[in-house]
């Protein structure tokens, strides 16, 4: 399942990659800035109009045991209950392998997202991301296949992929 699933992702990547007519340069040469939030998505209801959601549903699972990039806000004295996921905005990007990557992660919100690209051998670079501020995160796609951007604050919600394609 894993497989097919890293196949589409490639098959789409390159896709994208042939369409917008993306030309290789020489390895090490070409520079490319990629441009990302760290934003949290909100929404809430309250109990007159939508239920707060039970403990157990079938085909569903609570969300707090599956780690802090996922919140779930117990109705308050109005009624009104929240649900919260924490992203990377885009969670998918495409680069070509020698491209000097520049991530530019604005902090949009959460205090503080510590974080790390991890390539697919396995190499972590690590960051930390801010509210208010802009991270820059340098690093050359030396390895073909995907590699993570992974917040460990916020998992597993805060996870994206950046694809280098050869």
């Amino acid at each position: 399942m894993r497989s097919r699933r890293v196949l589409a992702v490639v098959a789409l990547a390159t896709a994208a990659v042939v369409a917008l007519g993306v030309a290789q340069a020489p390895a090490g040469q070409a520079r490319r800035t990629i441009y990302l939030s760290a934003i949290e998505y909100k929404g809430g209801a309250n109990v007159s109009s939508e239920a707060y959601p039970p403990a157990a549903e079938p085909g569903t699972k609570p969300l707090a045991p599956l780690g802090g990039g996922y919140f779930l806000e117990e109705p308050d004295s109005t009624g009104r209950w929240e649900v919260e996921s924490y992203r990377w905005e885009p969670g998918l990007v495409v680069a070509l392998e020698g491209e000097r990557i520049t991530l530019e992660i604005v902090g949009v919100n959460g205090a503080l997202h510590d974080a790390m690209v991890v390539s697919p051998s396995g190499k972590q670079i690590p960051f930390v991301v801010t509210r208010g501020r802009l991270t820059r995160v340098r690093f050359l796609a030396d390895e073909v296949g995907i590699w993570k951007f992974i917040c460990s604050t916020h998992p597993p919600a805060m996870t994206g992929e950046i694809v280098v394609l050869a």
